[in-house]
């Protein structure tokens, strides 16, 4: 009799027995994996933020001054002002914008026009020029059709140059202008900013009274972008894009919160001096926020607007606003 051999080859049930089983575990291990994926860009977050810092100082050593053409996080709109961009609402239907919404919550900047005082302050610090964002592919509709609205148009600081600052903010260029004040004021400055909302909190000043560093009140925000001075000399080795935030806004690198200016502090007439502020944690303090800095107390920020070092609270609440 003639025997023949049974196939070597696998059958469509046990191939499709092994892909279930394949499909099982991972599932089970994609969860553990996605957790391992941010924690390590978390790490890095961190790591680079303290590198920006580290690399700030020795700037500062050998420059005596902050960097200069940093990113004015502003676009120029079709009247040739420059405004807040359009702020990530959450919505992957209607196309990309510029800023995330956490940085405006954990931020809170608002529009500032320098005086003539700030803008040579400004200067004497080494900060000559910044680079005008004009995002065109997350703000496009807004825009205008000069070449100063061109992304990263090299501006110089000057009196009447609109910035953002944290937590309030001058709306003219005279010595003692009306000042927007973001504890006082909520969102009013963010009505086009339709996807931000606020959440009244319990002692009745509202969720916009929140910070993730209420000390930062009343410095000027600006990014380290690829123009940067640090990028451009060669301390660092290029801008640094955060891989932590998850926002599909599409600016994603650091930002320096610079130190409270003494020509600011000059201006401040109806604007709070001191604040009573309670952590997350329960923690509470009363901080000034009225002070000048000297050019070595900045601050550096991630593009989803979280702090370094981390900090025990990570978000603070505005309790009393005092005169």
């Amino acid at each position: 009799m003639i025997r023949t051999q049974r196939s070597k080859g696998f059958t469509l049930l046990e191939i499709i027995l092994v892909l279930v089983i394949i499909g099982f575990f991972a599932a089970m291990i994609a969860p553990k994996l996605a957790g391992i994926s941010d924690t390590a860009g978390t790490k890095i977050d961190a790591s680079t933020k303290g590198d920006i810092v580290k690399f700030t100082r020795v700037w500062q050593q050998e420059h005596a001054g902050l960097p200069n053409e940093m990113v004015n996080l502003l676009i120029e709109d079709e009247n040739g002002l420059l405004i807040i961009p359009e702020v990530d609402d959450v919505d992957s239907d209607n196309g990309e914008e510029t800023l995330s919404q956490d940085f405006i919550t954990r931020v809170r900047p608002y529009l500032h026009t320098l005086n003539d005082a700030e803008a040579q302050e400004l200067r004497k610090l080494g900060v000559k020029f910044v680079m005008t964002l004009n995002d065109a592919e997350g703000s496009d509709t807004s825009l205008g059709d000069s070449s100063t609205a061109k992304p990263m148009w090299r501006t110089p600081v000057a009196r009447g140059l609109r910035v953002l600052m944290v937590g309030g903010g001058a709306n003219d260029d005279t010595d003692t202008p009306a000042w927007t004040q973001g504890v006082s004021d909520a969102f009013s400055t963010y009505s086009t900013q339709t996807g931000v909302t606020v959440v009244p909190n319990a002692n009745g000043l509202g969720g916009a009274e929140d910070h993730t560093n209420p000390e930062w009140m009343y410095r000027i925000v600006l990014g380290i972008g690829p123009d940067c001075s640090l990028v451009t000399d060669g301390t660092v080795a290029s801008a640094a894009l955060s891989p932590a935030t998850t926002s599909k806004a599409t600016y994603k690198y650091y930002c320096m919160i610079l130190p409270r200016l003494k020509a600011t502090v000059n201006r401040i007439s109806s604007a709070p001096t001191k604040l009573t502020v309670v952590g997350d944690s329960g923690e509470q303090k009363d901080i000034t926020i009225n002070l000048p800095q000297e050019q070595w107390d900045f601050g550096v920020v991630g593009p989803d607007g979280k702090i370094w070092p981390a900090a025990t609270n990570d978000m603070w609440d505005i309790r009393a606003i005092i005169p």
